[in-house]
């Protein structure tokens, strides 16, 4: 098993995957690939409208450009 089967289990159900360009912890090229595979499951699943890719210029961290949408959409927040 590999980390997209894994995350693939959530499918349906939305996900938002962060991806770090200059990540030092995971190659851009395999969490790319890793994440195209993903693509494939949730497409299989009838639900491309909920997986997201936040690809960011940054490191290994979290990018949080996308995470505030992702999460009112998908939970119904206020904005609160």
């Amino acid at each position: 098993m590999d980390l997209p089967d894994l995350q693939g289990l959530i499918a349906p159900r939305p996900l938002l995957i962060d991806i770090g360009a200059n990540d030092q912890c995971f190659k851009v090229d395999t969490a790319l690939a890793c994440y195209r595979q993903l693509e494939k499951i949730y497409k299989a699943a009838g639900a491309t409208e909920n997986l997201e890719l936040d690809f960011f210029p940054g490191d290994h961290s979290w990018g949080g450009n996308k995470s505030f949408e992702f999460f009112s959409r998908h939970l119904r927040l206020s904005g609160k």
